[in-house]
């Protein structure tokens, strides 16, 4: 019956959908969402679409209903559907889809379906339907997918219901954040006069009266194509044209209700226990809820197919579907209470018989019913979205299962612990309260497992705050946690919470994390390898975390080296090859921070680490960076790859924000402010927590002192010297910053930074001095030439040759021990700045400068080669090549100590020269950037790297 109506209209929106289809089939494909209001014609546009794709695998996944969507259910049913006609397993995929190892963040497992979709060979045009009924997961998921789409040969679309999108739902906030990612928006509204006209042709009623009643269908319908179909259907099917005095339905709705009054109440009563069942559902379902004999079942689908109410999914009809989801809520929202109970509990009867497995619907069924069993497969379901990584739909699960459990039930303390688990994985608030009520059912009920697991979470959160006798209530849990060690119920919970088992009291990790941050070394190190010597391999990673805490406030860099080279190797052994590239990624880069080790050994790591991806690529691509990138970014920019640096950490950083947990931003705007390009570094850097001074340094994660450090550096950059310092004295709060040599040296370079910025030359200095000594004490090689730079230059600009030429000469002979070339172009321009003004040495300076402009040149040190242009240039040994924008080397000079906020008669004490002959060179500089004021010249010479 749907062909007998022809398609008429939207041929504007068909084409751009057709446009869409052939960028995808040529790589680079889109998210479109088409929106527009029930009845619009959503589904009818994307079917015509889909019905026309050519060489294009079309398949389609449903979001059913409000409060019906399983976690991910959209996306398992379309890769389930892909599985079958490509005959391509998803098992490498990680959960939900296949059974990859490891820990997947949503946007990996974005990622890896994105990859796993790349392998196919035909193109592919993929539909979400009704995307506004889906969870929390299929949203999060389609989120990241947006992003990942534009090289891949897929067309992926997604209706939505426009009027449902409103302040509070799901989609308000998430539109704009897939708008940003890439998906394209496509608004429908109703069709205009001329196509309902166009319309009434095609079905052969044209004529004299045609214009005026399609001016009259119009004016009642507002152009809606569901409505338009449904009065102009009797009409099809031979009947009569509505006359003008004839009353129209005045909705879409009353349109339906008289569809449906047309068919038999036997017919009617089939609809309402389908529309139960869900947007599509099986035969042999239908027949176990409605209990009929099946010639008179099949007469009644014939009726409901016949009156456009229902249609075959397959040729076989075995499974069908509700032609539009208007005819479903419409046959739902005449169902009383008592009547819709029943059969919701025929419905559940029918599924324990036919699917059992389906728990989410068993769920929900069983809920509305009212059945006393529906706590517990509430329950279930929620154990089931935690298995799939949904701690969302978890989490509304299990509150479901606790509003129908009286209190007292001793069922409450287990359900309260997983609410609780659920609301701090995910970062939503009620956490606490949550754990405090597990604990005190627990209490009550006498139930030993989860009070345990209740108190470890509880003091968890209590290390992570730095609560008052946080470390007394952890190494309580720990006892309490090895009275229970072998207890079936206390590790049953473990494995559903952390997904395994540990060998060892998990409780025992914080407590080292806290003695660690507490600078209670000794008591730390007894512990961790107390806990080391019984931890089994399936959680080594959670351990690792904690051991390489205690490794850093130590500064035993070559230790937690060590522990990552030793965890990767056992990750590789149990097949778990993305976590194994993983902590070969960490040893890598431990290694080149840290000692000086030789450069033969750490590249030895890199071609370790470059085996394990290209196993993960032959793997299907599931890697912890995209196709094309490379964990080895880092160690590329150490050893002076720049082309390689820039693609596998800026490019992808920028690209793919998300990549290697977030943290290639933090990478990224390191590398950038290390090359004295602020202006590039501030919004990678801002992007990555902490995102304010106050914000705590967690015992978890100590790297945090260091995005401290870099963004008080940051802002000595921009000029913020308010912001330098509030960043600066968050980090000297931090307790073990006494002790750990590492972190005290580079918020001391911050520091030094920070008071040269303000003119103040003795405190810069020593801090440069501080900050060299703690360099040399934690053994950090890239540390060590980073101040002993510093402490050259400041050195040079006090008059003290001497000082400045051993501690350039000390970074350099390290910068070439560890193979650093960048680093080492660095402090050859310090050096060469040092040595311009001897004539003895001028040759050696010249040398200095060509051999780092080789390195340098192509990088963002641009503004570093040239203000060591202007110093060479000042004394008459380089030709000023290369400054920015035609200055001279003296305008360069005088550029830059504007960007320090020096006035004119500072610069003219600076410089030696008049304050007239300052202002002379300002016109000039005005003149040839057409810049206004000096602010302007001062933000100019900042980005362009003169303000260093």
């Amino acid at each position: 019956m749907e062909q007998a109506i022809p398609f008429v209209g939207r041929r504007r929106e068909l084409e751009e959908l057709q446009d869409r289809l052939r960028e995808a089939q040529a790589g680079a494909g889109r998210l479109v969402l088409v929106e527009g209001e029930a009845g619009a014609g959503k589904s009818t546009l994307v079917r015509r679409l889909m019905a026309q794709a050519g060489p294009a695998l079309a398949l389609a996944g449903r979001c059913p209903g409000p409060g019906e969507t399983p976690p991910f259910g959209p996306w398992r049913e379309l890769v389930a559907a892909l599985a079958r006609e490509e005959e391509r397993e998803p098992a490498g995929l990680p959960p939900p889809f296949g059974t990859a190892p490891g820990a997947w963040s949503p946007y990996e497992t974005a990622r890896a379906l994105a990859g796993w979709l790349a392998r196919f060979e035909r193109p592919l045009l993929l539909l979400v339907e009704d995307l506004h009924w889906a969870d929390a997961a299929t949203l999060d998921l389609t989120r990241h997918l947006a992003g990942l789409l534009g090289e891949l040969p897929a067309l992926v679309l997604a209706t939505v219901r426009s009027e449902a999108v409103r302040r509070g739902h799901p989609l308000w906030g998430w539109l704009p954040d897939v708008e940003r990612a890439g998906a394209v928006r496509m608004a429908l509204g109703g069709l205009g006069p001329e196509e309902v006209a166009e319309l009434l042709e095609a079905l052969g009623l044209g004529g004299g009266e045609s214009e005026a009643l399609a001016r009259r269908l119009h004016r009642r319908t507002e152009g809606l194509p569901l409505f338009l179909r449904d009065l102009l259907l009797p009409v099809v099917r031979g009947g009569a044209l509505p006359g003008e005095g004839e009353p129209l339905p005045t909705s879409v709705r009353q349109s339906i209700d008289r569809r449906l009054a047309d068919v038999s109440p036997a017919a009617q009563a089939v609809l309402e226990a389908a529309a139960v069942l869900g947007a599509d559902f099986p035969l042999a379902l239908l027949e176990r809820t409605v209990d009929l004999g099946e010639e008179e079942l099949a007469g009644l689908l014939e009726e409901a197919v016949d009156a456009r109410l229902l249609e075959p999914l397959d040729a076989a009809g075995e499974r069908f579907a509700f032609t539009h989801t208007l005819v479903r809520e419409a046959l739902l929202g005449r169902l009383a209470g008592p009547r819709r109970r029943r059969w919701h509990a025929r419905a559940a009867a029918a599924l324990e018989a036919v699917a059992p497995d389906k728990v989410e619907a068993l769920a929900l069924h069983l809920q509305r019913a009212g059945d006393p069993r529906a706590p517990g497969f509430l329950a279930r379901a929620g154990d089931r979205a935690l298995r799939l990584g949904a701690p969302a739909e978890a989490e509304e699960r299990y509150g479901q299962a606790l509003a129908l459990l009286p209190e007292g039930d001793p069922g409450r303390a287990e359900l309260l612990l997983k609410l609780g688990w659920c609301r701090q994985a995910g970062g939503r608030p009620g956490a606490p309260e949550a754990l405090r009520q597990a604990l005190t059912a627990a209490t009550e009920a006498g139930d030993r497992a989860v009070e345990v697991w209740a108190r470890h979470l509880l003091a968890w959160l209590a290390v992570v705050r730095e609560e008052r006798g946080a470390l007394e209530e952890a190494e309580a849990v720990m006892a309490a946690q090895e009275e229970l060690r072998g207890d079936p119920r206390f590790e049953r919970l473990e494995r559903e919470l952390f997904g395994e088992v540990a060998g060892y009291p998990r409780a025992g990790a914080a407590c080292v994390g806290v003695l660690a941050h507490r600078g209670q070394a000794e008591e730390a190190e007894r512990l961790f390898r107390r806990l080391a010597a019984r931890e089994r391999p399936s959680a080594s990673h959670d351990l690792l975390n904690v051991g390489m805490i205690l490794a850093f406030t130590s500064d035993d860099f070559a230790g937690a080296a060590a522990m990552c080279g030793e965890a990767a190797e056992r990750a590789a052994r149990l097949g778990d090859i993305r976590n194994a590239a993983r902590l070969k990624a960490n040893q890598l880069l431990l290694l080149l921070v840290g000692p000086a080790m030789p450069a033969t050994a750490v590249d030895a790591v890199a071609g370790e680490l470059g085996r394990l991806e290209e196993e993960l690529a032959a793997r299907g691509g599931l890697g912890l960076m995209p196709p094309g990138y490379s964990l080895a970014g880092v160690y590329r920019y150490f050893r002076g790859d720049w082309p390689g640096a820039r693609r596998d950490v800026l490019e992808c950083a920028r690209q793919h924000p998300e990549s290697f947990g977030g943290s290639l931003r933090w990478y990224a705007g390191w590398i950038l402010l290390d090359l004295g390009d602020a202006a590039a570094a501030q919004p990678l850097l801002e992007s990555v927590p902490p995102f304010r001074p106050e914000d705590p340094v967690p015992v978890s994660h100590n790297f945090l002192v260091l995005a401290h450090a870099l963004r008080a550096e940051l802002c000595v950059a921009l000029g913020d010297e308010e912001g330098a310092l509030a960043w600066l004295e968050a980090a000297e709060a931090w307790p073990p910053l006494a002790r750990a040599a590492f972190f005290r040296a580079n918020v001391r370079v911050a520091r030094a930074l920070y008071h040269r910025r303000r003119g103040e030359a003795e405190a810069a200095w020593r801090a440069a001095r501080e900050a060299l000594e703690d360099a040399r004490l934690s053994g950090s090689s890239y540390t060590l030439v980073r101040a002993g730079r510093l402490v050259g230059r400041l050195a040079r600009e006090r008059g003290e040759e001497g000082v400045a030429a051993a501690s350039l000469a000390e970074a350099m002979e390290r910068a070439e021990r560890c193979r650093f070339p960048l680093q080492a172009a660095l402090v050859r321009l310090e050096r060469a700045a040092l040595l311009a003004g001897r004539s003895a040495t001028a040759a050696t300076a010249a040398a200095d400068l060509e051999a780092a402009r080789a390195l340098l040149a192509e990088t963002p040190a641009a503004g570093a080669l040239a203000a060591a242009e202007v110093e060479l240039a000042r004394h008459g040994l380089a030709p000023g090549r290369g400054l920015p924008s035609g200055l001279t080397a003296r305008e360069a000079e005088v550029a830059a100590l504007v960007a320090e906020g020096l006035t004119d008669r500072q610069i003219a004490a600076r410089l030696a020269i008049s304050p007239r002959t300052v202002d002379r060179h300002l016109r000039n500089i005005f003149q040839k950037l057409d810049l206004p004021n000096r602010t302007a010249l001062a933000l100019w010479a900042t980005r362009s790297g003169l303000g260093a």
